[in-house]
């Protein structure tokens, strides 16, 4: 049987300035989906985000699935080690100390999503990833059931991954010149340079202008930085 870690995925973003992140996901356009005792969900139309208050603080990957413990057996049957189990979620890592979670939970108790873009980001194109061994993080996600889409030949310095609920890009430590932080969130839109325009009129924080020194009307990409220190990634394509 095929691994699979859930039918359903969300990335969830731990901060301790709540108020601040809410702010920040409102000036990027995204749209609240539930915001009561349960917790604070996103979207950006396609990918669903809870923003959770904490001390610690950055992105993890949560999925979801009808069966923990069968999903966890599987998971160890093909050699991976938990940092925590119980009835209800397990946490694991990634090479890079991504953390992943996995919830008991049916997907379709979920909430629904438009499946199409709202915000100024765009479309999102996956969760980027930074690692000191490429080939290493391929076996470990391949073990978690995902399948190599795209790999950088013949020196392969980076690869996309999917499992058929979330896609991951992969990166060679220092092949990205920009900035990078783990694990980042990466968006892709042909018209990105007006996208940035509008989010800087709106004074979100740009840690990162691409190309470097470029005049405001000649950026054609940006790194956007959350409150909590995540990365977003708005490239043009």
């Amino acid at each position: 049987m095929v691994m699979k870690l859930g039918d359903a995925a969300q990335i969830t973003i731990r901060t301790p300035k709540l108020k601040e992140e809410r702010a920040f996901f409102d000036k990027i356009g995204f749209q609240i989906v539930r915001d009561d005792d349960e917790g604070l969900l996103l979207t950006d139309g396609t990918t669903l985000f809870e923003l959770i208050q904490d001390t610690n603080k950055g992105a993890e990957l949560t999925y979801f699935t009808k069966d923990l413990q069968k999903t966890v057996a599987q998971a160890e049957d093909v050699g991976i080690t938990f940092d925590e189990t119980g009835e209800a979620l397990a946490t694991l890592r990634d090479p890079s100390k991504v953390h992943i979670h996995l919830i008991q939970r049916d997907a379709a108790t979920l909430p629904d999503l438009p499946d199409e873009p709202v915000s100024e980001a765009g479309r999102f194109g996956e969760v980027s990833i930074e690692t000191k061994d490429l080939r290493a993080s391929i076996r470990f996600w391949k073990r978690l059931g995902f399948e190599v889409e795209h790999r950088d030949p013949p020196v392969s310095q980076w690869a996309t991954i999917f499992d058929g609920v979330l896609r991951i890009g992969l990166y060679e430590h220092g092949v990205i010149r920009h900035k990078f932080r783990n694990p980042s969130i990466t968006y892709f839109e042909p018209d990105m340079a007006e996208r940035i325009a509008r989010l800087r009129d709106k004074d979100l924080h740009i840690a990162q202008e691409l190309p470097e020194d470029a005049e405001p009307e000649d950026v054609k990409s940006a790194i956007a930085e959350a409150p909590s220190g995540v990365y977003f990634f708005l490239f043009s394509f």
